[in-house]
C-alpha cells in the first residue's frame, strides 16, 4: 500500500448538485448553474481567490488571462484592468486592492464574448499556489455596466465579491490562464464541486451556547490523507473560531488552526469555504473521524445541514446514496464534553478535501486485492 497525492483535493463526504438546479442558503430560490457577477459602478472590482492548476502540474509565467463577459452595457466607454494582486488576510479573502501585475482592456467592450487580457509582467506560479485575480471596472459610470461570466458555489475559491457595494458571493470564475514560456500551457483554479444542495437545518452557535462545536463525523472506506476541511456557512465578523479534526475513540485532537480568516464572513449569506487545518493527517480506513469549528467567542458562527425527512432527503435516501452518506452524522458538544450525534443522514454541509488516496498496490485490505491466478484486472 502506498498513498499517493492528488492535484485536484476530492470532498469527502462527496456532493453533487439536485437534480434542478443549485440552491442557495436554506432552499429558498433556485440558482442557475452560471450566474454572472456585474461591476456597475466605478471603483467595483471581482475577485477571485483560490489555488492555480496547469495542465502538467509544473511552474509557468502567466502571459495572458482569458475570462467572458455577459451582457454588457457600454454608453461612456468603461475599461478593465485585469491582473493578479496580494491576497489579502482579511475576511473574506480579497486583493489588497494593489496590482502587482496586470494589463488592461479598452472599450469597446462586447456582451458574451471571450477576451485574452495580455498580463505585463505576469507571475510565475507553481501549481497549487494560492493567488488572487481582479477585475476592476476603472471608469465605469452611470448607465454603464458590465457583466463578467462566473458560476455558482466556487469550491477552492475562497470568496468572490464586488468591493464597491460589499456584495460577497461564492463563486467558481470561468477564467483561464496561458503561459508562453516554450509550449503554451493553461492553467484554472481548482475546483472539487462542492455544489450546494437544498438546504434545510441550521443552526448559529458561539461559545457561549448550549454547544459552542459542530461538526459532521465520517469514516473513510480507504486509507487516506488530508489538510483541510470544507464548511458551508458563515461567520459574523469579529469570530474566533478554530477548525478541527478529531478520531472518534481518541481523546486528543489530530489538528486544529484559527480559520476565521478562511470562513466567510457575513451575517446573513452562506458560503463554501476552505478550511487549511496546519497539518496533513493520515485516515485510516474504516476508522471514524468528526471534522468541527468550534467557537471561541461569543460571535456567531453558522452551520447548515441537509436534514433527514426534507424533500431531498426524505428517508435518508438522498444523503445515503452520496459517497460516504452512509456512515455520515451531525454532532455536538459543549466545551470538552461528549459528542452527541444525530439521526444519520441529518448532517451538516461540512467534510474534509482529500490530498492523498491508498493506491492499492501490496494487497491492504483497504486497497484493491489481485487474486492468485489472475493476470488481468485492475492493479494499483
Amino acid at each position: 500500500m502506498a498513498l499517493v497525492n492528488i492535484r485536484e483535493p476530492i470532498p469527502y463526504p462527496a456532493r453533487w448538485s439536485t437534480a434542478d438546479g443549485l440552491y442557495a442558503s436554506g432552499g429558498g430560490s433556485v440558482l442557475s448553474a452560471i450566474a454572472n457577477t456585474t461591476l456597475s459602478a466605478a471603483g467595483d472590482v471581482l475577485y477571485f481567490v483560490g489555488r492555480i492548476q496547469w495542465d502538467d502540474g509544473g511552474s509557468h509565467t502567466v502571459a495572458r488571462i482569458w475570462f467572458r463577459t455577459g451582457a454588457v452595457t457600454n454608453v461612456n466607454g468603461v475599461d478593465l484592468r485585469v491582473g493578479f494582486q496580494t491576497v489579502s488576510g482579511i475576511n473574506p479573502r480579497y486583493g489588497d486592492g494593489v496590482f502587482d501585475s496586470s494589463g488592461d482592456l479598452n472599450s469597446p467592450i462586447s456582451s458574451n464574448t471571450t477576451y485574452g487580457v495580455a498580463i505585463t509582467g505576469g507571475p510565475t506560479l507553481a501549481d497549487g499556489t494560492e493567488i488572487c485575480v481582479a477585475i476592476d471596472a476603472l471608469n465605469d459610470s452611470t448607465p454603464d455596466s458590465i457583466a463578467i461570466c462566473t458560476h455558482n458555489c466556487g469550491p477552492t475559491v475562497q470568496s468572490a465579491g464586488v468591493i464597491k457595494n460589499s456584495s460577497k458571493y461564492v463563486r467558481l470564475p470561468s477564467v483561464v490562464f496561458e503561459s508562453t514560456d516554450g509550449t503554451p500551457h493553461y492553467g484554472t483554479f481548482v475546483s472539487s464541486q462542492l455544489w450546494v444542495e437544498t438546504l434545510t437545518v441550521g443552526n448559529l452557535y458561539n461559545s457561549g451556547t448550549t454547544y459552542d462545536e459542530y461538526g459532521i463525523q465520517f469514516r473513510v472506506p480507504f486509507s487516506a490523507k488530508t489538510k483541510e476541511i470544507y464548511w458551508y456557512g458563515r461567520a459574523a465578523s469579529g469570530a474566533s473560531l478554530s477548525a478541527r479534526l478529531y478520531k472518534v475513540g481518541t481523546p486528543t485532537q489530530l489538528a486544529a488552526a484559527a480559520c476565521e480568516t478562511y470562513l466567510q464572513m457575513d451575517t446573513a449569506l452562506s458560503g463554501v469555504s476552505i478550511l487549511p487545518l496546519g497539518s496533513e493527517v493520515t485516515l485510516e480506513a474504516g476508522a471514524d473521524y468528526i471534522a468541527s469549528i468550534k467557537a471561541l467567542n461569543t460571535t456567531n458562527v453558522y452551520y447548515t445541514a441537509i436534514g433527514a425527512g426534507t424533500a431531498i432527503s426524505a428517508t435518508g435516501a438522498h444523503t445515503s446514496a452520496l459517497p460516504g452518506g452512509t456512515n455520515a452524522k451531525l454532532v455536538y458538544r459543549s466545551g470538552t464534553g461528549s459528542w452527541i450525534a444525530e439521526q444519520p443522514n441529518n448532517w451538516p454541509f461540512a467534510g474534509v478535501l482529500l490530498s492523498a488516496l491508498d493506491d492499492g498496490a501490496g494487497g491492504s485490505v483497504s486497497g484493491m486485492i489481485v487474486h492468485p491466478g489472475m493476470s488481468g484486472g485492475m492493479r494499483g
